[in-house]
């Protein structure tokens, strides 16, 4: 909803329907990114067993993989504070 409110606010409105759809397609591209890169991390920190034949991962494999998500976020908890309000 931030994106939105900022957005409201920076844009003419007579372009905001557009902005709006460029804001809408990041939104899904982010989440369409983040998937395979999650996975690629997952399989970068898996540890091939040789003693077993059996591929598996771990908890910590996944930990490592989708630790992306938090640091994201705290990433954009930054930006937000950054921003100024206009008056």
């Amino acid at each position: 909803m931030l994106n939105f409110t900022i957005l409201k606010d920076v844009v003419d409105s007579k372009y905001l329907g557009s902005a709006i759809a460029y804001v809408n397609m990041f939104t899904v591209a982010g989440g369409a990114l983040f998937q395979p890169i999650a996975g690629l991390i997952i399989d970068a920190s898996h540890e091939v067993n040789t003693t077993s034949s059996i591929i598996g991962y771990t908890g910590k494999d996944f930990m490592i993989g989708l630790a992306v998500i938090p640091i994201v976020q705290l990433l954009a908890f930054i930006i937000a504070l950054l921003l100024k309000e206009k008056s």
